[in-house]
């Protein structure tokens, strides 16, 4: 049996990895048709489901989120809500299956260590570009992208992605 890596990067343009057997696949966080700042609680809880149900043994990270210095109470309440909401529907999708190794959660500077080289840790000036210089270096050259008009690099995919890659590192070792 393989292990499934189930990466999260919460938050309004937040993304799902789900790397097997060397294979990776995205999705955004899925978002309700009517209040697209609402997360679709059905269709997250079905995606849970639907990789928890296939024959490889499931480990979800999922970046912790938390209040910032400076940060108002209204995009505090948002993203912390938006978090919890993401790992509760997890977890009771995860009480369904006997393939869940377990639900991780992880803060952003516990894995931004363990995945960027020394360099990318150095230059805090690049931002969103440490992110895809990372992903190109561990993952794949392509990556993902979204936009209808004008395509743009979807950074929570890629930081998802990157998330996976860590929880498969600390599964191996």
């Amino acid at each position: 049996m393989n292990d499934q890596i189930i990466g999260i990067d919460p938050g309004l343009e937040g993304g799902i990895a789900i790397l097997n057997n060397g294979q990776i696949r995205f999705e955004p966080i899925p978002r309700d048709k009517i209040d697209k700042k609402e997360v679709d609680c059905i269709k997250l809880y079905s995606l849970f489901k639907e990789a928890f149900d296939s024959s490889s043994k499931t480990a979800v990270f999922i970046e912790y989120q938390h209040a910032f210095p400076g940060q108002g109470t209204i995009s505090t309440a948002r993203i912390v809500s938006e978090y919890k909401t993401i790992y509760t529907a997890a977890k009771i999708a995860s009480g369904l299956s006997q393939n869940i190794a377990g639900i991780f959660p992880v803060s952003p500077i516990t894995w931004q260590r363990h995945i960027y080289d020394a360099a990318e840790i150095k230059d805090r000036t690049a931002g969103k570009l440490r992110s895809i210089n990372a992903f190109k270096r561990l993952i794949s050259e392509q990556i993902p992208q979204i936009g209808k008009k004008k395509l743009r690099p979807h950074l929570g995919l890629i930081e998802a992605g990157l998330i996976a890659k860590y929880g498969e590192i600390i599964i191996k070792t």
